[in-house]
């Protein structure tokens, strides 16, 4: 019979409480028991002890935190006689049963706000290990490896404190060696990796986790006698809705161990000790302080908030939330009543101003307006419960909120009714905190006004932050918030994207609401959406506004499974038209590295990436999307000026309006529809390129991100022509699938050597949203992006 008994003191470096109950067992690891006929039975007894929590940061928390594992492995272990590459061959099985006590309270501003216990006895998982291979290779030199597999056999209810099962499969490599000198003195270390399956209750999947024990020693008699202690860190992320980065686990333990084993008829402490040592709740990375605790020690439970909700996290934990979870996640926390909107309401506040002076994104401040309403219950239901963001300030009415247009032609207009994307955005739980700048009228790839000035960018502020939405991804890029609305004529969400390194998406035309002020939006060339810092965020944000509004002169098709669904699984192998030029402008050098760059990503993934050409004559094309934007920029100044009662002067508008203006503003009604029926004739020549591919990759951009007023053209004495070359030799895809309707997106998969964003531009079919997702959530799980912070950013809270 052996005993081990042992006792720890462990603590937590990273995301407070411990994450498993291994280490310091591992005396005699590198051994075996001598093969016997009937195998070996043992008992392990071992205990566990933490008290000591310390925050990501490293500081201790203030928080109380005890926990206290009696664990009880019963083992059955059988070595044969046969070999296997110079190795006895063995396997095991081991009951476990844990005798659990844990506390928990939280304090705030040194008063106790919070508290729970609990105390149990119950069956752990079942340990099995099929394989075990023991090599002897000198005298006191003991090597073994082991495959270990955990079944999810133990007591487990998401809802309490502890559980001593963890509710998932789990499989473990392992490899362990000792040394012990003719002396007796032992040195034992055990190397181990996991790879865990999720958790079917709480939809929660554990990362990749590496753990190294070690135990050293002097043997005195049957005793030994010394200081064990291991080193655990994830591998990888935990995978669970609203995770999406900086949710990796580290623990340091060490303490004294002490061992007694008598040979006879009992099993060694080393193996025992290795196999029953793996109890590890499944820690919610992406939470802190009171809820994190509890959370870890739920086994993934995520959801257990309802017993705590007096405690009330601090604007640190708020912006460490901020920091770690996209909208979606947040959304998650006010649901479950862990965190308020008015809390994700004032962070986001603080956040936003924290970065504002270095951007100039704001056009316009509604904090009190979301103040008055963060109370409400539409605040705390839907996709995006409670979560901040932000307005573009262009042709969305919003009661309440000045619409400029990015114009001194607007004045102070403030529309008195919510146009149809603002109104489903907030019954999706959005709280909607302010406006954001825009180019007047959004003609333009830089967010550049004569009454806003000019956008900077947070990688670099002497850079654009792209046009039209530049306001919107100035702000995600610099983590203030984590999405924010735009719209698209012509590339305006997904060049900004581009040039501040997040995700643009445009949908299929027809796909979200325009109206009631706007039928459609040059002629059809725009519509609305988002600028996200993740794809689900997009995805579930599709899933809360599509589909079309009242009397919409068309509708793009609805999906039959939900938009999120797609952003979460894999597509198909994809058959992929790379487009590398584009006459009369090529692309600059780093473009095309970016371009080759995210085809060899995509070959890597299993897709067929083939060279192509477009079938489109770009010349002619800008042509006639000018005939539509001055026709339709005339019709709208002509509307403006009725309202207000005298006409808009040409004095009021920046020369880039007016040489559009003058060229293009007075058209004859047969120009106007060849225009119109030039688009309509290009959508269908896409729609017959597309019956050979099924995505089309081209440079978003054509070179990096410009310097502040390369792009402005401030000359109404020159002529369209010239400004279409500078705007277009920028950027001359992302218009042609406004054209045609279809949906397409920009992927922040680049960087120069100048630390600047450059995004990868996608197509697909029209109304083929779902492939588009699946084809960016598999870009980003393979080369994930919002780790990636600009220098200005909110995340220092």
């Amino acid at each position: 019979m052996a005993i081990l008994w042992l006792s720890s003191t462990a603590c937590a470096t990273e995301n407070a409480a411990p994450t498993t109950a291994a280490g310091v067992f591992d005396f005699g690891a590198g051994f075996m028991p001598p093969t016997t006929p009937n195998g070996t039975v043992g008992l392990r007894i071992s205990n566990y002890h933490a008290d000591v929590i310390k925050d990501s940061h490293g500081n201790d928390s203030p928080n109380d935190f005890q926990i206290n594992v009696l664990a009880i492995g019963l083992a059955y272990l059988r070595m044969t006689e046969q070999e296997f590459l110079g190795a006895r061959y063995g396997f095991a099985v081991v009951p476990v049963f844990f005798k659990m006590d844990a506390d928990l309270g939280v304090n705030v501003g040194g008063q106790r706000v919070f508290s729970d216990s609990a105390s149990l006895f119950r069956q752990a998982d079942l340990q099995v290990v099929p394989i075990i291979l023991n090599w002897k290779l000198a005298p006191g030199l003991g090597i073994n490896t082991q495959l270990m597999i955990q079944a999810p056999t133990g007591d487990y209810d998401k809802n309490r404190l502890v559980s001593p099962g963890t509710h998932h499969w789990t499989v473990s490599p392992l490899l362990n060696a000792t040394y012990i000198s003719p002396g007796g003195f032992e040195a034992s270390s055990s190397f181990q990796i996991d790879i865990n399956a999720r958790n079917p209750d709480t939809d929660y999947r554990s990362g990749v986790e590496y753990r190294h024990e070690f135990a050293v020693g002097q043997h005195v008699g049957d005793w030994t006698v010394g200081v064990g202690g291991y080193y655990y860190r994830q591998l990888s992320d935990d995978d669970a809705p609203g995770l999406t980065r900086g949710n990796r686990a580290r623990v340091i333990a060490a303490g004294p161990a002490v061992s007694y084993f008598k040979p006879g008829a009992g099993l060694p402490p080393h193996l025992v000790a290795r196999l029953q040592g793996v109890r590890r709740p499944q820690p919610c990375r992406g939470l802190h302080r009171g809820a994190a605790y509890r959370h870890q020690l739920l086994s993934g439970a995520r959801n257990a908030t309802t017993r705590f909700q007096s405690w009330r996290p601090s604007m640190k934990d708020l912006h460490e939330l901020f920091n770690t979870l996209d909208g979606r996640g947040l959304a998650t926390l006010v649901r479950n009543g862990e965190v308020s909107p008015g809390e994700l309401l004032e962070t986001a506040i603080a956040r936003v101003e924290q970065v504002e002076p270095g951007l100039n994104a704001v056009s316009e401040r509604l904090y009190d307006q979301a103040r008055s309403q963060a109370s409400g219950s539409s605040v705390r239901q839907g996709v995006m419960a409670g979560v901040p963001t932000l307005v573009k300030d262009m042709f969305t009415p919003m009661t309440g909120a000045r619409m400029t247009s990015g114009s001194h032609a607007l004045g102070e207009f403030r529309p008195d009714i919510d146009c149809e994307i603002v109104s489903r955005l907030r019954h999706a739980g959005c709280q909607l905190i302010g406006t954001t700048t825009a180019p007047e009228f959004g003609v333009s790839c830089s967010t550049e006004s004569q009454r806003f000035g000019a956008t900077r960018n947070p990688w670099n502020p002497q850079h654009s932050a792209g046009g039209s939405s530049g306001g919107a991804a100035a702000l995600v890029a610099a983590r203030a918030i984590p999405f924010a609305h735009g719209n698209d004529g012509g590339g305006s969400l997904r060049v900004p994207a581009s040039c501040c390194g997040v995700f643009g998406f445009k949908p299929s035309r027809g796909l979200l609401p325009s109206g009631p002020m706007v039928g459609e939006g040059w002629a059809g060339l725009s519509t609305a959406h988002a600028i996200t810092l993740s794809v689900g965020d997009s995805a579930a944000l599709l899933d809360a506004t599509a589909g079309s509004d009242l009397g919409a002169p068309y509708a793009a098709p609805m999906p039959a499974t939900p938009f999120a669904h797609a952003a979460g699984r894999d597509p198909k192998r994809l058959k992929i038209a790379l487009i590398s030029a584009i006459s009369p402008w090529p692309a600059e050098p780093e473009a095309l590295a970016a371009l080759q760059h995210t085809a060899a990503l995509l070959e890597a993934l299993g897709h067929y990436v083939v060279p192509a050409t477009l079938p489109v004559r770009l010349p002619e094309f800008l042509d006639a999307t000018f005939d539509i934007i001055g026709s339709h920029t005339q019709g709208y100044l002509d509307l403006l000026g009725k309202m207000r009662g005298f006409p808009v002067a040409m004095d009021e508008l920046e020369p880039r309006t007016r040489v559009i203006l003058r060229e293009r503003g007075q058209l004859p009604a047969t120009r106007y529809i060849s225009a119109v029926e030039s688009m309509h004739a290009l959508g269908r020549a896409m729609a017959g390129f597309f019956e050979e591919y099924d995505i089309v990759l081209t440079p978003t951009l054509n070179r990096a991100p410009p310097r502040l007023g390369e792009l402005v053209f401030d000359d109404d004495s020159r002529s369209l022509q010239d400004f279409i070359a500078l705007s277009h030799s920028y950027s001359p895809y992302t218009a042609i699938f406004n054209a045609t309707g279809q949906p397409a997106m920009s992927v922040p998969l680049y960087w120069t050597a100048d630390s600047l964003p450059l995004g990868s531009h996608f197509a697909a079919r029209f109304g083929d949203e779902l492939t588009l997702l699946s084809l960016a959530g598999q870009l980003e799980r393979a080369q994930p992006w919002a780790a990636r912070r600009p220098p200005l950013n909110a995340c220092a809270g």
